[in-house]
């Protein structure tokens, strides 16, 4: 499977007249994608992201969002002729606020930025959103699913600067898989490429429990619940499993991992 692949499409577009943005990065599971973009300008030592706009596409119920909203509405308004509703997120949130409307495919989308002051300047962004199906392009992949574990969850993360892991989950199929609860899926599988800055992480892998093996001419280190090939690559492929798994197993789905050269 070639690790680029654009069978995640966002039913939405930003126009060119949206005020500059930076990197990207996607999630998504089902129906449901979350993309957001950083600070269009990040100091040059700077560690992970800074999220500064983006939006949320999820099933028309909007129970779906009820763990990232307190649902308390703050204005109704139309973006681009669609009637909307501006409503509140958490107080840890870092949006504040953010305007939710229908799309023209039954889903619904939820925008926000953090460079709107005001429910006009929100708007404003808001309308820089177009329906037009748009491909998200991955620079991870994974090629299979185990028994039981149907349910992929993607996200992607920019290329070649980004310091941190991108990855795939897999999890039982069902309508309890979301972007807002995937995180705390105790019964979900990480496959997930660390990227520079992980030396921390990679030596503890080498853990006494995790043995070195060979399976199918491919050697890696070994545990039921844990797996990474050897000898690591700059971006390192692990495995991590809520269920004890075979080592033919563990190494099938460190193979059908792919990720794209650029990150390492």
């Amino acid at each position: 499977m070639p690790y680029r692949t654009t069978d995640v499409v966002s039913p939405v577009r930003i126009t060119e007249s949206a005020p500059k943005l930076g990197d990207l990065t996607w999630e998504a599971v089902g129906k449901e994608i979350r993309v957001s973009w950083d600070q269009a300008t990040m100091p040059a030592n700077a560690i992970g992201r800074a999220d500064r706009s983006g939006y949320l596409i999820t099933t028309a119920d909007d129970s779906a969002v009820q763990p990232q909203t307190d649902g308390r509405e703050v204005a109704r308004v139309a973006v681009s002729g669609h009637p909307a509703v501006i409503t509140t997120t958490p107080a840890e949130s870092t949006t504040g606020t953010w305007v939710s409307w229908l799309l023209d495919d039954g889903r619904r989308i939820h925008a926000w930025t953090q460079d709107a002051d005001t429910n006009d300047a929100l708007v404003a962004f808001a309308e820089t959103l177009r329906e037009e199906p748009t491909p998200l392009t991955r620079v991870f992949s994974l090629g299979l699913t185990l028994p039981g574990l149907t349910q992929q969850v993607s996200s992607s993360a920019p290329a070649p600067s980004f310091v941190g892991s991108i990855g795939v989950q897999l999890c039982p199929a069902g309508p309890a898989v979301t972007l807002a609860t995937t995180s705390s899926q105790a019964s979900c599988l990480d496959v997930t490429t660390l990227l520079g800055g992980q030396s921390e992480k990679l030596a503890a892998l080498g853990r006494a429990d995790l043995t070195l093996i060979s399976v199918n001419g491919r050697s890696i280190f070994y545990g039921p619940r844990h797996a990474y090939q050897q000898p690591p690559p700059t971006a390192i492929t692990v495995v991590d499993s809520p269920v004890p798994l075979s080592s033919t197993d563990m190494a099938a789905l460190l193979a059908a991992a792919r990720h794209d050269p650029a990150l390492g």
